[in-house]
């Protein structure tokens, strides 16, 4: 990684990062060193400097951390080594923004992920609104959260809610616009080459601005602090709301985010940053990490590689591929009610589990009478029978396993509590239904593997997750296997236990091995 330094004759230097070889500038281990021998350099040189800029000559500007190295390296490592990592790089940072000289960051390209982190260690941020400029913190799409100070500065640049909501836990890439309209950029100007002499500009005009807002004795953070009343009397419903839009506890970032937010808000910058540091090493070290990582970045990357557009990632895998694993757990929960299971408990445990929209919820959507000549299995073909005999097709026909009202659904029906006696405490226990929805579709995607309607792993992982609402902490039908607590010899364990409990079905083919990369 090469930082080129130039300086002109009014004393301002300006960084431009290139990585050599390289379509965009990632942090690396090279990255760093280039940035402390900068940082050296102008130490030994502040007497004839008067401000920084940041650029970058690839058409990004920062694309965070190099995400191989984040998996083959870092997730592997030992959590002090995690630890030292996090902490290395937020040292850099502080020292870029305590230098005594003012520092712009000229946004040409993407700043996403630790390369937003960089620009808000700046003391002003420009940006240029070009086709493909986005600047966000996406970290929790992946199942982390900013290591690089991202949580601390957002928080007290934007305050509390603010900072979750339209950045931490959105996740949301913003245009140039949007990112000055809530703060996190400064000025916009229209083209690239406006940058850096709009960078320099504003230097001339602010010589002494070379101090953080959070580094002035005194300063609040906007919108109040969990010790002020005013604030700390809505602070209970923040963990309440996180849950009700989430639905499922196996999601380990958001609520990592939401804690280290609060916790950092009531203490000084630097151990707010330690905070951070905390909850970034727990979640590097999730196994819920890498199956986001891997699904929602190499995966894609495998699947666009292979022809797909980020618009067409709900349709990589096809139709028959959506068909059989939608219909494998659209089966099971019926099943389920059939057995005599609460319809209210079936959707909870889909919930709980991460489903982005519950079975009877879905297949009321989808319709019973197409469900119907999709399935083959007595129970579940008896269930729907009956519903449809009943005057219940579903959605369309505006009744089905809820009940709708002026076209929206209302609630479960509770006629489905008598037709199947059902009970609300069932013997049956609650992980092994979220586990009989998961593994009946774990095992319709090998089964369309082996079948050659879906071509790689990657797809199968890519399709669930767009396509099907496949829980997104597993990472996919297939990734769920790899990365499943005790690796494919537990999966098959779980699935020998279930197939006892519940029948045949759970039993695994035996060409369910080792996951295959794109």
């Amino acid at each position: 990684m090469a930082i080129d330094w130039t300086q002109d004759a009014d004393g301002v230097v300006v960084l431009t990062m290139d990585a050599p070889g390289a379509g965009a500038n990632t942090i690396t281990d090279a990255f760093r060193g280039a940035l402390d021998q900068a940082l050296d350099r102008i130490d030994a040189e502040r007497d004839g400097i008067t401000g920084v800029v940041i650029a970058s000559a690839k058409k990004t500007f920062l694309a965070g951390m190099d995400l191989d190295v984040l998996v083959e390296q870092v997730m592997p490592s030992d959590p002090a080594d995690v630890m030292a990592l996090a902490t290395g790089l937020k040292a850099q940072l502080r020292r870029l923004e305590t230098l005594g000289l003012p520092v712009v960051a000229a946004i040409n390209g993407a700043a996403l992920g630790g390369g937003l982190e960089l620009a808000l260690a700046c003391h002003h941020r420009i940006a240029a609104d070009v086709p493909g400029n986005r600047m966000g913190l996406p970290e929790v799409q992946l199942g982390v959260l900013p290591g690089a100070g991202g949580v601390a500065r957002t928080v007290r640049l934007l305050g509390i809610e603010p900072a979750l909501t339209a950045v931490l836990l959105s996740g949301a890439r913003l245009k140039p616009v949007a990112a000055q309209e809530i703060g996190l950029v400064d000025d916009v100007v229209g083209g690239i080459d406006e940058l850096v002499p709009a960078a320099k500009a504003w230097i001339a005009a602010h010589p002494d601005a070379h101090t953080q807002p959070w580094d002035v004795r005194g300063y609040r953070i906007p919108g109040g602090e969990p010790s002020e009343p005013a604030f700390a009397q809505n602070l209970p419903a923040f963990p309440a709301n996180l849950h009700k839009r989430l639905g499922t506890d196996r999601m380990p970032a958001p609520r990592a985010i939401l804690a280290a937010a609060v916790e950092g808000a009531q203490v000084d910058f630097d151990t707010a940053q330690l905070i951070e540091s905390r909850y970034f090493v727990s979640l590097v070290k999730s196994p819920v990490a890498r199956n986001m990582v891997q699904a929602f970045f190499f995966d894609v990357q495998a699947v666009q590689s292979a022809g797909s557009q980020p618009q067409d990632l709900a349709g990589v895998v096809g139709d028959e591929f959506t068909t059989r694993v939608r219909a494998a757990q659209l089966i099971e929960a019926i099943r389920m009610l059939a057995d005599g299971i609460d319809p209210a408990v079936i959707e909870q445990a889909a919930t709980q589990a991460g489903y982005a929209v519950p079975p009877l919820q879905a297949a009321d959507e989808l319709g019973l009478a197409t469900l119907r000549e999709i399935i083959d299995e007595t129970s579940a073909d008896g269930v729907v029978g009956t519903m449809l005999d009943l005057g219940r097709p579903g959605a369309p026909g505006g009744a089905g396993f809820y009940d709708y009202l002026d076209g929206q659904r209302a609630r479960l029906w509770d006629g489905l509590r008598e037709q199947w006696n059902t009970v609300r405490e069932p013997e049956v226990p609650f992980g092994d239904l979220q586990d009989r929805l998961l593994f009946s579709q774990v095992i319709a995607a090998q089964q369309a593997l082996d079948d050659g309607v879906v071509d790689s792993d990657a797809a199968a992982n890519v399709g669930s997750l767009f396509a099907l609402g496949f829980p997104a902490w597993t990472g996919g039908v297939r990734q769920f296997v790899a990365g499943y607590p005790g690796g494919e010899k537990a999966f098959r364990r779980r699935a020998e236990a279930l197939a006892g409990r519940y029948g045949e079905r759970f039993r695994l083919p035996a060409s369910l091995g080792a996951v295959q990369r794109a």
